[in-house]
């Protein structure tokens, strides 16, 4: 599928799963091709609280485990404090690029193990030259 680059980046999500997704930067850590993904989905608890789980791994080839963690404790307006934000690590998550607009996330942590196929939602960004053709 070509090499991973800034134009891989952008929103996915499932159809199916409507209400989550994922957000996928290319970016360079120390001059190494490296993903960031914010995975936005709920926690397991069965309350509907949204969960975003962040996280960065190295890219190789078509690929890239991160692992991710999520905060608890902050609350929202001029009371925030970041001493009250706590960090927990959730797990692993790898990205795979199917296709230039196809990928397969496939996690494992704190709340389960399995697969998601999700397709591109947002457009290539503006000024990233697309190497991978769809």
């Amino acid at each position: 599928t070509g090499q991973v680059d800034a134009s891989r980046g952008g929103s996915h999500y499932d159809p199916m799963r409507d209400g989550e997704g994922f957000i996928f930067d290319v970016v360079r850590v120390e001059g190494e091709p490296t993903l960031v993904v914010y995975f936005f989905t709920y926690r397991e608890d069965g309350s509907g609280d949204p969960a975003w789980l962040v996280g960065q791994g190295p890219i190789e080839g078509d690929s890239a485990t991160a692992t991710m963690v999520f905060g608890e404790g902050g609350v929202f307006g001029p009371d925030y404090d970041p001493a009250d934000v706590s960090f927990t690590e959730w797990g692993d998550i790898t990205v795979t690029w199917q296709t230039c607009e196809d990928v397969t996330v496939e996690y494992d942590g704190l709340w389960g193990e399995g697969s998601i196929n999700v397709g591109r939602l947002t457009p290539t960004m503006i000024g990233a030259t697309k190497v991978c053709a769809p």
